[in-house]
């Protein structure tokens, strides 16, 4: 068990910095576009502002909910050690089930805005950008919702179940 702790501990320090980075990325692209689009529809900037600040929003609710706190216990007291991950596991968990509404909803405002802005510039070919636009916006934000869900229930609710077990099995040999 301790292997697959260190596994998901590394693994979430990855996705943490992975997920800031692509966030800063977001943040600097489109308030970008919003200096470059300001005298465009009004849409586009809007939408590239409020898209920033959607990627500014994850990247501190990641920092709030996903960044460990406090000392990590040592691996030779395993019960507390064991109770220290769960709750990790468990936070992982219930942020990848509810990935739409702190990782998917705070964009969307923003790039119906910015589709509709588009659409706006594109005389003649509305219809036939907001398809575009609209299709790669749902896909990618599919994409992460289904990836974070899977992951959530198929691989972290086996692995809560197994660390319960054990945090059982000690909690028992305790008491004896």
């Amino acid at each position: 068990m301790f292997k697959d702790i260190d596994k998901f501990d590394n693994r979430l320090s990855m996705s943490n910095a992975l997920e800031i980075s692509a966030g800063i990325f977001v943040i600097i692209v489109f308030l970008f576009y919003a200096y470059l689009f300001k005298s465009k529809p009004v849409l586009l900037p809007l939408g590239s502002v409020l898209i920033a600040g959607g990627g500014l929003y994850i990247i501190v609710y990641i920092l709030r909910n996903r960044m460990r706190k406090g000392e990590i216990p040592s691996k030779d007291e395993k019960l507390e050690y064991f109770k220290y991950w769960i709750h990790w596991y468990e936070n992982t968990y219930k942020l990848g089930r509810n990935i739409f509404w702190w990782y998917l909803l705070p964009l969307i405002p923003g790039f119906i805005a910015f589709t509709i802005g588009m659409a706006q510039l594109s005389h003649g070919r509305s219809l036939q950008t907001l398809t575009k636009v609209g299709s790669a916006a749902l896909i990618l934000g599919g994409g992460v919702f289904w990836l974070n869900r899977y992951y959530a229930s198929k691989k972290l609710q086996r692995r809560i179940d197994k660390l319960n077990e054990l945090i059982s099995v000690l909690e028992s040999k305790m008491m004896h």
